[in-house]
């Protein structure tokens, strides 16, 4: 009787250990399987400058909107506008919920050391055209705002791939000290979903790192010249998740006085949105028919997004007002 009493208790921890291991595997790799892989680090040959002719620093602005030149499925939502920000992250803001959802490629607070004229942002967007096509957000020798040795500096790209919904992170060099981190210790690497509700991770050494639900997890040294962090999502097909995109017609493109907006018969408009590439909000619109003509009297000549928001989504639109 004495060692079958305990040969119970003995099982029910053994059985109890297996499954926080199952769990523990489970939640491994939420969302993402990681791998890391090396490739050689080519900066962007064609590109487009996101702070153009802004001096910056993290306290002035944090980021910007831009159109995705595809619709990119991340964390289970369509998109096609992405917030590139001064401190190493990229925001997609639910459509419904307007929660964010980030994605932390070297998060910490930047600045911006280039002042040679004439002067180039070293924080800058490229599109590239292949069997997958791949938007690339690249930041070229980003000082840190925080380290204490001003010649300390940061070359890292994040890409957006089309048809996986796959994202990578590429490393170019990098020198930096503990100072540069907002916690002292290292760099926020992964993703951020609904407002940080949850936050999965890289922890532990850059060339070995794990992948893992936790706050308090992070980079423990800067990763080497030509690494590749390789994201890929579980659920693959755009035609899985998410509402299915409708046609939307915008023209004439450039426009002068107004432009007009030609839908789907099963799509409601029921508002439109014009910002300016600084992503100021210009324009707050609430149309009430099928054929939408939007006046742009008052807006000035240059590049603006058109939101338009929908019974089926939003959707992001480029406009030249001429």
């Amino acid at each position: 009787m004495k060692i079958q009493s305990l040969i119970l208790p003995f099982r029910r921890i053994l059985f109890t250990h297996f499954l926080l291991v199952i769990i523990n595997l489970l939640y491994a790799q939420p969302y993402f399987k990681f791998s890391m892989d090396t490739a050689t680090y080519k900066e962007l040959p064609d590109r487009f400058g996101v702070f153009e002719n802004e001096f910056w620093n993290t306290q002035s602005g944090s980021s910007k909107m831009l159109p995705l030149p595809f619709n990119f499925n991340f964390l289970g939502t369509i998109y096609s506008t992405v917030w590139i920000g001064k401190a190493g992250g990229a925001t997609f803001f639910h459509p419904q919920t307007f929660l964010a959802n980030r994605i932390y490629f070297y998060n910490t607070y930047y600045t911006e050391k280039n002042k040679q004229s004439p002067f180039v942002s070293s924080i800058a967007v490229s599109t590239v055209e292949n069997s997958d096509s791949v938007f690339i957000v690249q930041y070229k020798n980003v000082g840190f705002f925080r380290s204490r040795d001003t010649s300390d500096y940061a070359n890292f790209q994040l890409w957006l791939y089309k048809n996986s919904n796959m994202f990578e992170i590429r490393y170019g060099e990098i020198k930096a000290d503990t100072s540069a981190w907002l916690n002292s210790i290292g760099a926020y690497v992964g993703i951020g979903k609904d407002e940080q509700a949850t936050l999965v991770l890289l922890g532990g050494p850059s060339e070995n790192p794990r992948w893992l639900v936790h706050r308090d997890t992070m980079l423990l040294s800067i990763p080497k010249p030509n690494t590749v962090y390789r994201f890929r999502p579980f659920i693959t097909s755009v035609e899985d998740i998410g509402p299915k995109l409708y046609p939307i017609i915008l023209y004439p493109n450039p426009a002068k006085q107004k432009f007009s907006l030609q839908t789907d018969r099963n799509l409601d408009v029921f508002e439109v949105k014009i910002f300016n590439l600084q992503g100021t909000l210009m324009r707050n619109i609430k149309p009430d028919n099928d054929l939408l003509q939007i006046d742009i009297k008052d807006i000035a000549p240059g590049m603006y997004l058109v939101e338009i928001f929908t019974n089926k989504g939003t959707q992001v639109k480029k406009l030249l007002v001429e």
